[in-house]
């Protein structure tokens, strides 16, 4: 008996501490845009306070926002937003950290093995305010860095991979528009162009880049505007 006991006293310790883990784990209150990086998505859904949501992500438009309220692990599932008889969902195809602060966040979604295979999900955080009307995202989405400049006046930032930089200052372009050249720095450290393109920016709207490579090699860029709006 006393054997038993020794050895359900740690068992009992190890229980406790699983369940007071599960309580003091945040629930997370979030509004989620999303964007897909290639085809449409329209067949996915997500779990949020125990319901089974549809949730979309169009290419060259930001979709949504869409209501979330979980757990930071967020899991996404493929197909008719089903749970089974004892409310589990289905094997989910995606997973993504979200944010410990919650909040508003931008969703990138892409499919490497294309349609019906996994998803990977990388989310940016945005808070009010920080991006407005007339100014510039650029996302920095490769294992490399990406130099991009400002042919107007020749400024010059580089962005690290992962890295995100907000440029307030396009917002005052002249009439003939800006003129942007990405170059990536490839492993001997020398820039290589991979893009160079002129745009208009229009003050009542926001411009985001997105920068990722292709399974090739090869560096591709996105751009997406949309008005502001509160999500």
């Amino acid at each position: 008996m006393r054997f038993k006991r020794l050895f359900l006293i740690p068992l009992i310790v190890v229980i406790q501490s699983l369940i007071l883990h599960a309580q003091d784990e945040p629930v997370l209150h979030m509004s989620i845009s999303t964007f897909s990086w290639s085809d449409p998505m329209t067949d996915l859904y997500w779990m949020s306070e125990g319901q089974a949501l549809e949730l979309k992500a169009l290419p060259l438009v930001r979709s949504g926002p869409f209501r979330y309220v979980g757990s930071k692990d967020l899991l996404i599932y493929r197909g008719k937003p089903q749970l089974s008889e004892d409310g589990v969902a289905p094997k989910p195809v995606g997973r993504v950290e979200l944010p410990s602060q919650g909040g508003r966040a931008l969703l990138i979604l892409m499919s490497p093995e294309g349609p019906g295979g996994r998803i990977i999900g990388h989310i940016v955080p945005e808070q009010e305010g920080d991006f407005p009307a007339g100014s510039c995202r650029f996302i920095n989405l490769t294992q490399s860095a990406v130099n991009i400049a400002a042919a107007l006046d020749d400024e010059l930032f580089i962005l690290t991979p992962g890295q995100t930089n907000t440029v307030m200052e396009f917002a005052n372009e002249d009439s003939g528009g800006f003129k942007l050249r990405f170059a990536y720095q490839k492993a001997g450290g020398e820039w290589d162009k991979f893009y160079t393109g002129r745009w208009t920016q229009n003050p009542n709207l926001r411009t985001l880049f997105i920068i990722t490579e292709n399974p090739l090699g090869h560096f591709i860029l996105r751009r997406i505007s949309d008005r502001p709006r509160n999500l």
